[in-house]
C-alpha cells in the first residue's frame, strides 16, 4: 500500500482544485493520535457534518462516496463499512514509497474480519500482548487479482471495476493489520509502526506520556471536517506525479470546514523561495480559469470556483473560499457524475 504517494497526491489535488470535500465523513481529529514527529497527516471528520444541515445530503450520497474505500477494504480484507465509517486518520514519518500508517474507526464485524484474515494464504500471525499482528503479503497469482475470486489474466470481458482492482492489487506491498478493538483497525507499513499507532490509539494506563504537540496541527481549528498537512517536503526524492511540485515547498496545509452552514476552504502553500511561490500563484490562478471553462453549463461548479480568493505574501500562497451548503452539494454531485463517466465506472459493480 503506497500510502505516502496517494495521500500527498490527494493533498495537492485538494490544494489545486479545492474539490468540495464537505461530503466526506469521520470523527474529530484528536491531537494525541498524531505523533509529534510526523511529516504528514490527513484526517477526515464526518461527525461535524452530521451536526449540520448537510447531513441529509451526506446520507443520500454516502454509499457512492465511500465506494473506493469500501471496495478496497471489503474485497481485500473483508471489512464491510455498510454500518458506518467514523474516522480515517493517516500519517507518516517520511516520504519513502510504501510507508505510512492508517487508523480506521468504523463499525465492523471483528470476528468475521479476523476469520477472513486468518484464512488468507501467506498471512503471518504474531501475538504481542493483547493484540494480534497480521502481516499480509501481496499475492501475485491471477486468481487473487479479481474482485470475484476468479482468474482474470485471460478474461477479456473483465469489467472496468475488476481491471481497476487488478491494478491496485499488483501495486500493493506487504502491510501489518491489527484489529485493535470492535471500532478500530490499524494498517501500517511495518510491525513497529503498527505498535506505535496502537500506543497512540489505545495507551496503557502505565505508559509514559508521549509528546503530541505536532506542528502539523497548527492550522487545525474547531469545525474542520477535512484536514491535511505536510512539512519538510524538500526531503521528497520521487519525481513522478505531483512530487516535483511538493518537493519545492516547505509546508502545506489544507482544511475544509463548516461555519454557519457555509463550507469554508483554506489552503496554505509555503514555498521554499519567492520565485516558486510566484509561479504557484500563477498556476493556481490558471487552474481556476481552466476550472471555469471546464464547469461549462454547471452553475454550481462555476460558483464554487468563483468563490475563491487567491493571495500571495512572500513565499506563502493562500487560497480561501466559502460557498453555501446547497451549492457545494450540487457541485459535488456534478463532479461525481463526471468522474464516473470519465473513468467508465459503474456504481452497480460496487459492494452492496
Amino acid at each position: 500500500m503506497r500510502i505516502s504517494n496517494k495521500v500527498l497526491t490527494f493533498c495537492v489535488a485538494c490544494a489545486a482544485t479545492l474539490i468540495p470535500s464537505s461530503v466526506l465523513m469521520a470523527s474529530p481529529l484528536e491531537p494525541s493520535r498524531v505523533p509529534a514527529d510526523a511529516k504528514w497527516v490527513v484526517h477526515v471528520d464526518l461527525e461535524a457534518v452530521a451536526k449540520t444541515q448537510l447531513a441529509d445530503r451526506v446520507r443520500e450520497n454516502r454509499r457512492r462516496l465511500l465506494m473506493p474505500v469500501r471496495m478496497w477494504l471489503q474485497n481485500k480484507y473483508g471489512i464491510d463499512l455498510r454500518e458506518g465509517l467514523d474516522s480515517v486518520t493517516l500519517y507518516g514519518h517520511n516520504y519513502e514509497p510504501h510507508s505510512g500508517t492508517l487508523i480506521l474507526r468504523a463499525d465492523y464485524d471483528r470476528d468475521k474480519v479476523q476469520a477472513k484474515l486468518e484464512s488468507k494464504p501467506g498471512v503471518q500471525k504474531e501475538t504481542r500482548g493483547e493484540f494480534t499482528f497480521y502481516k499480509v503479503s501481496t499475492s501475485k497469482s491471477p486468481a487473487s487479482l479479481s474482485t470475484t475470486g476468479r482468474p482474470q489474466a485471460s478474461d477479456t470481458k473483465a469489467s472496468s471495476r475488476e481491471r481497476q482492482t487488478q491494478t491496485i492489487h499488483q501495486n500493493d506491498h506487504p502491510m501489518t493489520i491489527v484489529l485493535v478493538d470492535s471500532k478500530t483497525v490499524v494498517f501500517a507499513s511495518s510491525d513497529d509502526a503498527a505498535q506505535a499507532a496502537i500506543a497512540l490509539a489505545k495507551p496503557r494506563a502505565d505508559a509514559v506520556a508521549v509528546k503530541t504537540d505536532s506542528p502539523l496541527l497548527s492550522h487545525h481549528t474547531k469545525g474542520t471536517i477535512l484536514y491535511g498537512a505536510a512539512r519538510d517536503l524538500g526531503e521528497i526524492k520521487q519525481r513522478d506525479g505531483f512530487f516535483p511540485v511538493l518537493s519545492q515547498h516547505e509546508q502545506i496545509y489544507v482544511s475544509v470546514g463548516i461555519q454557519n452552514e457555509q463550507v469554508v476552504k483554506d489552503v496554505t502553500l509555503i514555498a521554499r523561495n519567492t520565485e516558486v511561490a510566484e509561479n504557484m500563484q500563477k498556476a493556481v490562478e490558471g487552474l481556476n480559469a481552466f476550472g471555469l471553462v471546464w464547469a461549462a453549463d454547471s452553475e454550481a461548479l462555476a460558483t464554487v470556483i468563483k468563490d475563491r480568493e487567491i493571495t500571495r505574501e512572500g513565499k506563502t500562497v493562500r487560497i480561501k473560499g466559502h460557498s453555501d451548503r446547497e451549492t457545494v452539494g450540487n457541485a459535488a454531485e456534478e463532479l461525481w457524475e463526471r468522474v464516473m463517466y470519465r473513468f467508465n465506472l459503474d456504481e452497480s459493480e460496487s459492494p452492496k
